[in-house]
């Protein structure tokens, strides 16, 4: 596998469950807390990674070894398995493409968020002890362009921090910072914003509470925004054949793709207050019809089939529905 190796030392002694919808990462990082170990050193100790590996990227929410992880954490295969993307792989043709691949590198288009995206309500936790200690989790499905709120609190998923981070276009890391071991796993484990880039790895991280940022109204999508949310999620789950499941998403695909291209032909399909924030994710692909001449088309079906940074604008871009969708 990509980033993994098979272990073969003792299972630890102390494990945790995972919970409900809980990431591959955010597991990593609750278990990493309970046993006061950096990421780095304990993914070393399961297998997760070899010695000579210094990175946890998100190739591994598909490559995990899946029983090896499974039997040194003291999980089920199943458990194991449902940290990763693979158990959707048969209705969410972005994950099937990426395990056709073998080169870890690759990029396959609506798989990833280029930003990690949260809700700070479920980081925090529900209240429980072990959640009230370890935090909340941070799911699986937030890593999906498709998935911009969070129907259980209501709300716009977050990406990024209150601080101001000087960001790569794409943060790739399933875990950033894997070297720090003093952060609670709901804290921006991003370089601190003031440390000097000498530092490399070991440097300080942000530590800013993601789990405890001030609600806004911005915040609150609208109830047609969250039944649109909730009809995509429905896809991934058994309530849909995995045939109806992958027209469904190659669709949504297709339409998001053609209404970038021809922006802003068709902008009546999206709801008047977030027009400007398509038309800002359109400019950044250099796409639409205000394209200059000699930009336009180029790259087309790379740029038009990436996702938006903002969930805000992942949200008009996924509500304008198909005809098989409406049947």
């Amino acid at each position: 596998m990509a980033d993994s190796t098979t272990p073969t030392g003792r299972p630890l002694s102390r494990s945790l469950e995972p919970l409900p919808g809980e990431s591959l990462g955010s597991y990593l990082l609750r278990l990493a807390h309970r046993l006061h170990l950096s990421p780095i050193r304990l993914a070393r100790k399961i297998g997760v990674m070899t010695p000579a590996t210094t990175r946890l990227g998100r190739r591994l929410l598909l490559d995990l070894e899946n029983d090896g992880f499974a039997r040194m954490t003291r999980l089920s295969s199943g458990e194991a398995l449902s940290l990763t993307l693979v158990p959707w792989a048969d209705r969410y043709p972005p994950i099937a493409r990426a395990l056709r691949r073998s080169v870890s590198g690759s990029r396959e288009d609506w798989l990833f968020n280029d930003f990690p995206r949260y809700c700070p309500q479920c980081l925090a936790g529900d209240g429980s002890p072990q959640q009230q200690e370890h935090g909340g989790p941070s799911k699986k499905l937030w890593h999906l362009p498709i998935v911009f709120a969070c129907p259980d609190h209501r709300a716009f998923l977050r990406h990024g921090c209150p601080q101001p981070h000087k960001l790569r276009r794409t943060i790739t890391d399933l875990i950033s910072q894997t070297a720090d071991s003093t952060l609670h796993p709901a804290k921006c484990r991003l370089p601190a914003v003031d440390r000097s880039r000498s530092k490399g790895r070991t440097g300080p991280s942000c530590g800013v509470r993601l789990d405890q940022l001030e609600r806004d109204d911005e915040s609150r999508p609208d109830p047609t925004t969250l039944s649109a949310q909730q009809r995509i999620l429905e896809f991934l789950g058994p309530g849909h054949t995995t045939e109806d499941a992958v027209a469904y998403f190659t669709d949504l695909r297709v339409l998001a793709a053609l209404l970038c291209e021809s922006w802003p032909l068709g902008h009546e399909l999206v709801s008047p207050g977030s027009r400007e924030a398509v038309d800002a994710h359109v400019h950044t692909l250099g796409a639409g019809q205000r394209a200059r001449p000699h930009t336009r088309g180029r790259s087309t079906r790379t740029s038009t089939h990436s996702g938006p940074v903002n969930a805000r604008t992942s949200t008009s871009l996924h509500e304008t529905r198909s005809p098989r969708q409406e049947s």
